[in-house]
Protein backbone atom coordinates (compact mmCIF):
# COMPACT_ATOMS: atom_id res chain seq x y z
CA UNK A 1 0.00 0.00 0.00
CA UNK A 2 1.14 2.99 -1.26
CA UNK A 3 1.41 5.98 1.80
CA UNK A 4 0.08 9.35 1.41
CA UNK A 5 3.41 12.62 1.25
CA UNK A 6 1.94 15.10 4.00
CA UNK A 7 3.80 18.44 5.30
CA UNK A 8 5.27 17.64 8.62
CA UNK A 9 4.86 19.50 11.35
CA UNK A 10 7.24 20.39 14.42
CA UNK A 11 7.32 17.64 17.29
CA UNK A 12 8.73 17.88 20.47
CA UNK A 13 12.03 15.86 21.97
CA UNK A 14 10.63 13.14 23.19
CA UNK A 15 7.71 12.54 20.65
CA UNK A 16 8.45 9.16 18.44
CA UNK A 17 10.90 9.41 15.28
CA UNK A 18 9.13 9.30 11.70
CA UNK A 19 10.05 7.67 8.52
CA UNK A 20 8.63 7.56 4.70
CA UNK A 21 8.95 4.19 4.73
CA UNK A 22 12.04 1.38 4.98
CA UNK A 23 13.52 -0.03 1.30
CA UNK A 24 16.55 -2.21 0.92
CA UNK A 25 19.94 -0.90 1.28
CA UNK A 26 20.45 -2.85 -2.03
CA UNK A 27 17.60 -1.01 -3.80
CA UNK A 28 19.85 1.44 -5.39
CA UNK A 29 18.64 4.60 -7.27
CA UNK A 30 19.89 4.88 -11.11
CA UNK A 31 22.11 8.12 -10.19
CA UNK A 32 24.08 6.42 -7.80
CA UNK A 33 27.13 4.00 -8.16
CA UNK A 34 26.95 0.79 -5.77
CA UNK A 35 30.40 1.45 -4.44
CA UNK A 36 29.09 4.92 -3.26
CA UNK A 37 26.14 3.71 -1.15
CA UNK A 38 26.71 3.23 2.51
CA UNK A 39 23.78 1.27 4.61
CA UNK A 40 22.72 3.04 7.60
CA UNK A 41 19.81 2.11 9.99
CA UNK A 42 20.24 5.56 12.33
CA UNK A 43 17.81 8.43 13.36
CA UNK A 44 19.46 11.73 12.41
CA UNK A 45 17.61 15.33 14.01
CA UNK A 46 16.85 17.82 10.90
CA UNK A 47 19.25 20.52 11.82
CA UNK A 48 18.25 23.95 8.86
CA UNK A 49 17.13 27.05 10.64
CA UNK A 50 14.82 27.02 13.17
CA UNK A 51 11.20 27.87 11.55
CA UNK A 52 12.31 27.01 8.19
CA UNK A 53 11.84 23.57 6.69
CA UNK A 54 14.06 20.92 4.31
CA UNK A 55 13.63 20.08 1.14
CA UNK A 56 13.36 16.42 0.25
CA UNK A 57 14.20 15.50 -3.01
CA UNK A 58 13.58 12.02 -5.21
CA UNK A 59 16.93 11.88 -6.09
CA UNK A 60 20.51 12.45 -4.53
CA UNK A 61 21.38 15.53 -6.47
CA UNK A 62 20.51 19.24 -6.50
CA UNK A 63 18.49 20.29 -9.45
CA UNK A 64 14.25 20.08 -10.81
CA UNK A 65 13.71 16.98 -8.49
CA UNK A 66 11.80 18.24 -6.01
CA UNK A 67 9.04 15.59 -4.07
CA UNK A 68 6.88 18.63 -2.45
CA UNK A 69 8.01 16.82 0.99
CA UNK A 70 9.56 19.30 3.60
CA UNK A 71 10.56 18.40 6.68
CA UNK A 72 10.80 21.03 9.48
CA UNK A 73 13.91 22.18 11.70
CA UNK A 74 13.92 19.74 15.32
CA UNK A 75 12.06 16.68 13.45
CA UNK A 76 13.72 13.12 13.70
CA UNK A 77 13.59 10.48 10.75
CA UNK A 78 14.93 7.04 10.48
CA UNK A 79 17.75 7.12 7.88
CA UNK A 80 18.50 4.14 5.13
CA UNK A 81 21.08 4.90 3.68
CA UNK A 82 23.95 7.24 1.87
CA UNK A 83 25.74 8.14 -0.98
CA UNK A 84 28.10 10.80 -2.20
CA UNK A 85 26.71 12.41 -5.21
CA UNK A 86 29.55 13.36 -8.43
CA UNK A 87 30.15 16.84 -6.60
CA UNK A 88 31.43 15.10 -3.22
CA UNK A 89 28.27 16.80 -1.56
CA UNK A 90 26.98 13.59 0.85
CA UNK A 91 23.16 12.84 0.73
CA UNK A 92 21.07 10.62 2.99
CA UNK A 93 18.07 8.41 2.07
CA UNK A 94 15.35 8.62 4.49
CA UNK A 95 12.82 5.62 2.63
CA UNK A 96 12.00 4.94 -0.71
CA UNK A 97 14.22 7.32 -2.41
CA UNK A 98 13.42 10.08 -0.33
CA UNK A 99 16.90 12.09 0.14
CA UNK A 100 18.18 15.09 2.09
CA UNK A 101 21.68 16.54 2.74
CA UNK A 102 23.33 14.91 5.14
CA UNK A 103 24.97 17.84 6.46
CA UNK A 104 21.32 19.29 7.86
CA UNK A 105 21.27 16.46 9.53
CA UNK A 106 22.97 15.63 13.43
CA UNK A 107 22.93 12.15 15.18
CA UNK A 108 19.82 11.54 17.36
CA UNK A 109 17.67 8.49 19.30
CA UNK A 110 14.65 8.12 20.44
CA UNK A 111 12.98 4.70 21.33
CA UNK A 112 9.62 3.76 21.19
CA UNK A 113 7.84 2.53 24.49
CA UNK A 114 6.70 -0.41 25.31
CA UNK A 115 2.91 -1.32 25.23
CA UNK A 116 0.51 -4.07 26.37
CA UNK A 117 -0.11 -7.12 24.02
CA UNK A 118 -0.46 -6.74 20.70
CA UNK A 119 -2.79 -8.38 18.49
CA UNK A 120 -1.77 -9.77 15.97
CA UNK A 121 -5.10 -9.05 14.10
CA UNK A 122 -7.69 -5.85 14.55
CA UNK A 123 -10.91 -5.19 13.41
CA UNK A 124 -12.77 -1.26 12.65
CA UNK A 125 -16.05 -0.76 13.42
CA UNK A 126 -15.99 2.46 12.37
CA UNK A 127 -14.46 4.31 9.61
CA UNK A 128 -10.63 4.96 11.83
CA UNK A 129 -8.05 7.78 10.91
CA UNK A 130 -4.19 7.05 10.36
CA UNK A 131 -1.58 8.90 10.77
CA UNK A 132 1.72 8.84 9.92
CA UNK A 133 3.78 9.38 13.23
CA UNK A 134 3.02 8.01 16.67
CA UNK A 135 2.10 11.56 18.29
CA UNK A 136 -0.57 12.12 15.54
CA UNK A 137 0.80 15.24 14.20
CA UNK A 138 0.61 13.76 10.61
CA UNK A 139 -3.01 12.82 9.34
CA UNK A 140 -3.45 10.85 6.13
CA UNK A 141 -5.58 8.10 5.19
CA UNK A 142 -8.90 6.47 6.01
CA UNK A 143 -9.80 2.91 7.31
CA UNK A 144 -13.24 1.58 5.61
CA UNK A 145 -15.58 0.25 8.62
CA UNK A 146 -15.63 -3.74 9.06
CA UNK A 147 -12.10 -4.08 8.21
CA UNK A 148 -9.34 -6.36 8.69
CA UNK A 149 -5.59 -5.16 9.41
CA UNK A 150 -2.43 -6.87 10.58
CA UNK A 151 -0.86 -4.91 13.47
CA UNK A 152 2.99 -4.93 13.63
CA UNK A 153 3.87 -3.31 16.89
CA UNK A 154 2.64 -1.46 20.06
CA UNK A 155 3.75 1.98 21.55
CA UNK A 156 2.57 4.37 24.15
CA UNK A 157 2.74 7.87 22.40
CA UNK A 158 3.68 11.30 24.50
CA UNK A 159 -0.08 12.25 24.98
CA UNK A 160 -0.35 8.41 27.19
CA UNK A 161 -2.29 6.47 24.08
CA UNK A 162 -1.63 3.23 23.37
CA UNK A 163 -1.23 3.25 19.28
CA UNK A 164 -0.94 0.54 16.70
CA UNK A 165 1.61 0.60 13.87
CA UNK A 166 -0.02 -1.52 10.98
CA UNK A 167 2.79 -1.36 9.38
CA UNK A 168 5.40 1.43 7.39
CA UNK A 169 4.61 3.48 10.49
CA UNK A 170 0.88 4.00 9.49
CA UNK A 171 -0.44 4.30 13.21
CA UNK A 172 -3.89 4.54 14.43
CA UNK A 173 -5.21 4.56 18.21
CA UNK A 174 -5.52 1.12 19.73
CA UNK A 175 -8.96 2.22 21.38
CA UNK A 176 -10.22 1.93 17.41
CA UNK A 177 -9.67 -1.28 17.03
CA UNK A 178 -10.58 -4.57 18.36
CA UNK A 179 -8.60 -8.16 18.22
CA UNK A 180 -10.49 -10.59 15.75
CA UNK A 181 -8.12 -13.12 15.58
CA UNK A 182 -10.74 -15.65 14.35
CA UNK A 183 -10.42 -17.73 11.07
CA UNK A 184 -11.65 -16.05 8.44
CA UNK A 185 -13.48 -18.77 6.12
CA UNK A 186 -13.61 -17.28 2.66
CA UNK A 187 -15.32 -19.75 0.40
CA UNK A 188 -17.06 -23.26 0.91
CA UNK A 189 -16.79 -24.46 -2.64
CA UNK A 190 -15.82 -28.07 -3.05
CA UNK A 191 -12.77 -28.87 -4.67
CA UNK A 192 -9.84 -31.47 -5.67
CA UNK A 193 -5.89 -30.30 -4.95
CA UNK A 194 -2.83 -32.05 -5.46
CA UNK A 195 0.15 -32.30 -3.08
CA UNK A 196 3.06 -30.97 -5.34
CA UNK A 197 5.56 -32.70 -6.82
CA UNK A 198 8.77 -32.95 -4.12
CA UNK A 199 6.67 -31.97 -1.18
CA UNK A 200 5.00 -33.60 1.56
CA UNK A 201 2.35 -31.61 3.36
CA UNK A 202 2.11 -31.63 7.13
CA UNK A 203 -1.65 -31.62 8.40
CA UNK A 204 -2.15 -29.15 11.13
CA UNK A 205 -5.00 -28.26 13.27
CA UNK A 206 -5.80 -24.74 13.14
CA UNK A 207 -4.43 -22.35 10.64
CA UNK A 208 -4.72 -19.41 13.50
CA UNK A 209 -2.25 -21.68 15.26
CA UNK A 210 -0.64 -24.40 13.88
CA UNK A 211 -0.45 -27.55 15.41
CA UNK A 212 1.15 -30.45 14.09
CA UNK A 213 -1.17 -33.59 13.95
CA UNK A 214 1.54 -35.63 12.96
CA UNK A 215 -0.04 -36.58 9.40
CA UNK A 216 1.70 -36.04 6.58
CA UNK A 217 0.15 -35.91 2.57
CA UNK A 218 2.76 -37.76 -0.30
CA UNK A 219 3.85 -35.25 -3.10
CA UNK A 220 1.46 -36.03 -6.05
CA UNK A 221 -1.86 -37.11 -3.72
CA UNK A 222 -5.07 -35.75 -4.07
CA UNK A 223 -7.40 -34.48 -1.73
CA UNK A 224 -10.66 -33.27 -1.69
CA UNK A 225 -10.97 -29.54 0.11
CA UNK A 226 -14.12 -28.75 1.66
CA UNK A 227 -13.29 -25.03 2.53
CA UNK A 228 -10.62 -22.24 2.47
CA UNK A 229 -9.94 -20.05 5.18
CA UNK A 230 -7.05 -16.94 5.47
CA UNK A 231 -5.36 -17.36 8.86
CA UNK A 232 -4.62 -13.43 10.92
CA UNK A 233 -0.80 -13.79 8.86
CA UNK A 234 -2.55 -13.82 5.75
CA UNK A 235 -1.87 -17.37 4.72
CA UNK A 236 -4.68 -19.57 2.60
CA UNK A 237 -5.25 -22.28 4.01
CA UNK A 238 -7.71 -25.63 2.77
CA UNK A 239 -9.66 -27.76 5.28
CA UNK A 240 -9.65 -31.27 4.02
CA UNK A 241 -12.46 -32.48 6.29
CA UNK A 242 -12.40 -33.02 10.37
CA UNK A 243 -10.03 -29.31 10.78
CA UNK A 244 -7.38 -30.88 8.86
CA UNK A 245 -5.85 -27.91 7.55
CA UNK A 246 -2.65 -27.94 4.98
CA UNK A 247 -1.42 -24.58 3.78
CA UNK A 248 -2.20 -23.71 -0.01
CA UNK A 249 1.50 -23.18 -0.80
CA UNK A 250 2.04 -26.69 -0.90
CA UNK A 251 -0.93 -27.50 -3.05
CA UNK A 252 -2.08 -27.02 -6.79
CA UNK A 253 -5.56 -27.31 -8.00
CA UNK A 254 -6.81 -30.04 -9.92
CA UNK A 255 -8.91 -28.94 -12.66
CA UNK A 256 -12.11 -30.87 -14.12
CA UNK A 257 -12.28 -31.62 -18.00
CA UNK A 258 -14.67 -28.78 -18.27
CA UNK A 259 -12.24 -26.56 -17.17
CA UNK A 260 -9.00 -25.05 -18.88
CA UNK A 261 -6.12 -26.21 -17.70
CA UNK A 262 -4.40 -24.14 -20.14
CA UNK A 263 -1.87 -21.87 -18.36
CA UNK A 264 -1.64 -19.05 -20.86
CA UNK A 265 -5.78 -18.41 -20.66
CA UNK A 266 -5.71 -18.00 -16.90
CA UNK A 267 -2.96 -15.18 -17.55
CA UNK A 268 -4.91 -13.57 -20.00
CA UNK A 269 -7.94 -14.06 -18.10
CA UNK A 270 -6.15 -12.19 -15.44
CA UNK A 271 -4.67 -9.54 -17.58
CA UNK A 272 -8.37 -8.99 -18.82
CA UNK A 273 -9.95 -7.96 -15.58
CA UNK A 274 -7.12 -6.23 -14.56
CA UNK A 275 -7.73 -3.83 -17.37
CA UNK A 276 -10.60 -3.69 -16.80
CA UNK A 277 -10.42 -1.74 -13.56
CA UNK A 278 -8.27 1.08 -15.58
CA UNK A 279 -9.34 4.53 -14.12
CA UNK A 280 -10.94 3.55 -11.36
CA UNK A 281 -9.63 5.65 -8.34
CA UNK A 282 -7.26 4.48 -5.82
CA UNK A 283 -8.74 4.27 -2.17
CA UNK A 284 -6.30 3.31 1.07
CA UNK A 285 -7.64 -0.30 2.48
CA UNK A 286 -9.80 -0.52 -1.16
CA UNK A 287 -10.34 -4.26 -2.41
CA UNK A 288 -13.11 -3.46 -4.83
CA UNK A 289 -14.92 -3.60 -6.68
CA UNK A 290 -15.49 0.60 -7.27
CA UNK A 291 -11.70 1.48 -5.55
CA UNK A 292 -8.18 -0.17 -4.72
CA UNK A 293 -5.11 -0.16 -2.80
CA UNK A 294 -2.19 -1.85 -4.54
CA UNK A 295 -2.58 -4.80 -2.80
CA UNK A 296 -6.23 -4.88 -2.63
CA UNK A 297 -5.83 -4.57 -6.63
CA UNK A 298 -4.30 -7.72 -6.90
CA UNK A 299 -6.25 -9.80 -4.77
CA UNK A 300 -9.47 -8.25 -6.41
CA UNK A 301 -7.94 -9.61 -10.16
CA UNK A 302 -6.46 -13.16 -9.43
CA UNK A 303 -9.68 -14.07 -7.04
CA UNK A 304 -12.04 -12.82 -9.56
CA UNK A 305 -10.47 -13.95 -12.88
CA UNK A 306 -8.79 -17.24 -11.96
CA UNK A 307 -10.48 -17.98 -8.04
CA UNK A 308 -7.27 -17.80 -6.53
CA UNK A 309 -6.65 -16.04 -3.40
CA UNK A 310 -3.28 -14.31 -3.06
CA UNK A 311 -3.64 -12.63 0.50
CA UNK A 312 -5.27 -9.53 1.57
CA UNK A 313 -2.07 -7.46 1.80
CA UNK A 314 1.92 -7.44 0.05
CA UNK A 315 3.59 -9.38 2.36
CA UNK A 316 1.57 -12.73 2.01
CA UNK A 317 1.87 -12.04 -1.64
CA UNK A 318 4.88 -12.76 -1.75
CA UNK A 319 4.30 -16.18 -0.95
CA UNK A 320 1.30 -16.63 -3.48
CA UNK A 321 3.92 -18.38 -5.95
CA UNK A 322 7.36 -18.94 -6.84
CA UNK A 323 9.75 -15.84 -6.86
CA UNK A 324 11.80 -14.83 -9.58
CA UNK A 325 14.02 -12.27 -10.49
CA UNK A 326 12.95 -8.58 -12.32
CA UNK A 327 14.65 -9.33 -15.27
CA UNK A 328 12.50 -13.15 -15.48
CA UNK A 329 8.98 -11.45 -15.18
CA UNK A 330 6.55 -13.12 -17.39
CA UNK A 331 3.04 -11.65 -18.17
CA UNK A 332 0.88 -12.27 -15.16
CA UNK A 333 2.84 -12.17 -12.77
CA UNK A 334 3.16 -10.04 -9.25
CA UNK A 335 5.83 -7.45 -9.57
CA UNK A 336 7.08 -5.95 -6.22
CA UNK A 337 9.01 -3.01 -4.72
CA UNK A 338 10.26 -3.22 -1.28
CA UNK A 339 12.27 -5.89 0.47
CA UNK A 340 11.14 -9.58 0.52
CA UNK A 341 8.98 -9.43 4.18
CA UNK A 342 8.35 -5.77 4.05
CA UNK A 343 7.01 -5.14 0.21
CA UNK A 344 5.49 -1.94 0.38
CA UNK A 345 4.06 -1.83 -3.27
CA UNK A 346 2.65 -4.13 -5.67
CA UNK A 347 1.19 -5.12 -8.92
CA UNK A 348 0.51 -6.84 -12.02
CA UNK A 349 3.06 -7.58 -14.85
CA UNK A 350 2.13 -7.43 -18.51
CA UNK A 351 4.80 -7.60 -20.14
CA UNK A 352 7.37 -5.47 -22.48
CA UNK A 353 8.35 -3.52 -19.39
CA UNK A 354 4.93 -2.62 -18.30
CA UNK A 355 2.62 -3.34 -15.63
CA UNK A 356 -0.57 -2.34 -14.20
CA UNK A 357 -1.53 -1.16 -10.69
CA UNK A 358 -3.19 1.00 -8.41
CA UNK A 359 -0.14 3.02 -7.86
CA UNK A 360 -1.21 6.10 -4.83
CA UNK A 361 -3.75 8.25 -3.46
CA UNK A 362 -5.31 10.78 -5.93
CA UNK A 363 -4.27 8.37 -9.04
CA UNK A 364 -6.18 5.67 -10.52
CA UNK A 365 -5.71 2.12 -11.67
CA UNK A 366 -3.01 2.40 -14.55
CA UNK A 367 -0.49 1.08 -16.95
CA UNK A 368 3.16 2.40 -15.88
CA UNK A 369 6.74 1.30 -17.58
CA UNK A 370 9.18 -0.61 -15.05
CA UNK A 371 11.74 2.44 -14.61
CA UNK A 372 15.52 1.92 -13.29
CA UNK A 373 14.15 5.49 -10.99
CA UNK A 374 12.04 3.47 -8.80
CA UNK A 375 13.38 -0.67 -9.69
CA UNK A 376 11.08 -3.14 -8.49
CA UNK A 377 12.69 -5.51 -6.55
CA UNK A 378 11.38 -9.33 -7.44
CA UNK A 379 8.21 -10.70 -9.22
CA UNK A 380 5.92 -14.01 -7.76
CA UNK A 381 5.44 -16.58 -10.51
CA UNK A 382 1.20 -17.29 -9.31
CA UNK A 383 0.06 -18.93 -12.55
Amino acid sequence: MNKFKSNVTKISAAALLGTFGLVAAQQVNSNITSNTVEAATEVGKINYKPGYSLAVRKSPSVGNNLTGQYLKHGTRWKIIRYTTDTNGVKWADLGKNDWVEAKYLVASSTALSSASTVPAVAKTSTQVQVYRDADKTRAAQTLNANTRWKVIRATVNTQGVTMYDLGNNDWVEASALTANNTLNIYSTSVKVVQIKTGYTASIYSNPNNPQLTGQKLTSGSKWKVIRAAQSVNGEVWYDLGNNDWVQSSYVSDVTSASQSSDRNVKIQAVINLAKQQLGKPYVWGGKGPSAFDCSGFTQYVFLNAVGKNIGGWTVPQESAGRQVAVSQLQAGDLVFWGSHGNTYHVGIYLGNNRYINAPRPGQNVQIATLSSYNPASFGVRVL
